[in-house]
């Protein structure tokens, strides 16, 4: 019988020293005891009450003196100016006038994601500093894919411990240091991290689902060598950078104005699609009769959606030109200049883009009102073969002369409507167009 008690007395000490030892920040699915601050939003998408108070989170300011090339990096990223960005304050004056009750906290969400858990109504600095770094240090856990209804109550589920004097990251043995704690999490690793804002339904429709696209690509995120980070945060010099390089750039820049945030979304975009011609290397039948076909194929390399994210505000698509004497016999995909609106009546155009629409069919420019939407998408890891027919029934081309081929990638991050009403107005001055990939070829007409 005594040894009973004690085998039993030990079993519970066992049981218990497991169950704290599983209380740590890396115990993101059994989470058993709560290891984060909560807050409980109402039916407005308002807090009812908060465990979180604006002290809790830190200036990025007061990061620099230690980590200044993190800081350097971020106060560049869009990150950084998801709240004070000229595009998001008018989509977000325009959800308080269409959703007075709750538009104001739906965007604020994400892009003010400090105010929204401390349920403040105040802008103060540090809420202006968008997503900030005591803000994403804080996470002890994932959240969720946020499921607005069509009335954008705001319910975006974070899970952080801020306000403790302990700041979580990816370093498996972090120095001490005399401003705060530092505690290992993989979480820091894992694309979950970017929920709940990379992932965004509306009314049931997906508008903004780039982690679902790249849960599906991977099967469920089955490797962390293709998450999130590795692309957008990639670890160079032994550590990740902060750029958080998408496809936004700063549009309030002088459109010549080439820094490291432009140089780095150009180099990704270079690496994000293969362009190939789809012919033999003779090329005999690329002309029958007056009929020139030129069979291309697009190949994504990335593991969600071409275009994601905001893809109803994004284009990506293909310009072809075909040229014979230094003359343009045939083109598609071609603009005057950066800020033309592509030609969609083309129906040889090979365009990459999403539409929402409201209830009226009207084209949006951001989520609230979303009532359909329709993908127009390059989806993860696949491939887009398209044929172009150029039919000279008018006897244009010479057949005792070469015809130049040239076939580009384009991507711009808005399209120019978007921009047009927009203030300041040099927004769609400063709109790049990217190169994301080119094939050139010479064709001799047999």
């Amino acid at each position: 019988m005594i040894f009973k008690i004690i085998l039993l007395a030990n079993l519970l000490i066992f049981t218990i020293s497991c169950n704290k030892t599983n209380n740590s920040v890396d115990s993101k699915y059994t989470d058993p005891i709560k290891y984060y601050k909560d807050y409980w939003p109402n039916e407005s998408g308002n807090l009812d009450s908060t465990e979180m108070a604006i002290h809790d989170f830190a200036s990025a300011s007061e990061c620099f003196d230690c980590h200044g090339q993190y800081f350097a990096e971020w106060s560049k990223s869009r990150h950084a100016h998801s709240f004070d960005d000229p595009i998001f304050q008018k989509g977000w004056n325009e959800a308080q006038i269409d959703f007075p009750d709750t538009g104001e906290r739906f965007c604020i969400q994400c892009h003010a994601p400090i105010a929204f858990v401390t349920g403040e109504n105040d802008i103060y600095d540090v809420m202006k500093e968008g997503v900030t770094c005591t803000f994403c240090h804080s996470f002890t856990g994932f959240g969720e894919t946020v499921n607005a209804n069509d009335q954008i109550v705001a319910n975006a589920i974070y899970k952080l411990n801020p306000g403790e004097n302990t700041m979580y990251g990816p370093i498996e043995n972090p120095s001490d240091n005399q401003y705060h704690n530092s505690e290992y999490s993989r979480l820091f690793s894992r694309s979950d991290m970017c929920l709940p804002c990379h992932d965004f339904t509306i009314g049931g429709i997906e508008a903004e689902i780039t982690f679902t696209e790249w849960n599906i690509a991977t099967a469920g995120g089955m490797s962390e060598t293709n998450s999130c980070q590795s692309c957008h945060m990639p670890f160079r010099n032994g550590r990740h950078e902060h750029d958080f390089i998408g496809v936004d750039i700063d549009l309030t820049k002088p459109i010549d104005h080439i820094d490291s945030q432009y140089l780095k979304v150009d180099s990704l975009l270079k690496t994000s699609v293969e362009l190939s011609f789809v012919f033999d290397t003779n090329m005999t039948e690329l002309m029958n009769n007056d009929t020139l076909t030129i069979p291309i194929s697009v190949k994504s390399r990335i593991h969600h959606s071409l275009p994601s994210g905001t893809s109803f505000a994004r284009e990506a698509w293909i310009e072809i030109k075909v040229l014979q004497n230094n003359s343009v016999v045939f083109s598609s995909g071609n603009l005057g200049n950066n800020t033309s609106d592509l030609n969609l009546n083309d129906p040889a155009l090979l365009l990459f883009t999403s539409n929402i629409l409201s209830s009226n069919n009207d084209t949006l420019s951001s989520i609230p009102n979303t009532q359909y939407y329709f993908p127009q998408l390059l989806p993860a890891l696949t491939t887009k073969d398209w044929t172009y027919l150029f039919i000279d029934d008018g006897g244009i081309l010479d057949n005792s002369n070469p015809i130049d081929i040239s076939v580009r990638m384009l991507f711009r991050p808005f399209k120019p409507a978007i921009l047009r009403n927009i203030n300041p107005p040099e927004l769609l001055d400063n709109l790049p167009i990217f190169e994301m990939a080119r094939i050139d070829t010479t064709y001799i007409i047999p």
